[in-house]
């Protein structure tokens, strides 16, 4: 399990239109989409020791404000298991921008792999 820290980026990797509950909120996290952790929950906010998906840990993000909703012990804005969720991963570039910055420089490859060019004559 990775840590939720608010200000973090994720990507949903679950298909909530099938959620049982969907009537209930405005709106729900789309599969694929890249969301902003605004809270991370624990699950006892919610009066139960963990969700249907194993989740302990729940999230609200930047991109989705949702109505109050009275659950078993708590009145609170719905939040999603982290479960259903990844963080984004960044691509590290730097060795494209260097190529681009040296364009004459020879780029080395793995084991500084060397070609043999044969002329056909």
């Amino acid at each position: 399990m990775w840590d939720a820290i608010p200000g973090m980026q994720v990507v949903c990797i679950k298909d909530f239109t099938a959620r049982a509950h969907r009537d209930r909120f405005e709106i729900l996290p789309k599969l694929d989409q890249i969301l902003t952790i605004r809270d991370v929950c624990p699950v006892e906010d919610f009066g139960s020791p963990a969700a249907p998906d194993g989740s302990t840990i729940f999230l609200r993000f930047n991109e989705i404000v949702n109505d109050v909703f009275q659950y078993k012990t708590a009145k609170t804005e719905c939040a999603f298991g982290a479960n259903n969720f990844r963080p984004v991963k960044k691509t590290d570039i730097s060795v494209f921008t260097g190529i681009a910055a040296k364009p004459n420089k020879p780029v080395k490859g793995p084991k500084d792999i060397k070609r043999k060019v044969t002329e056909d004559a």
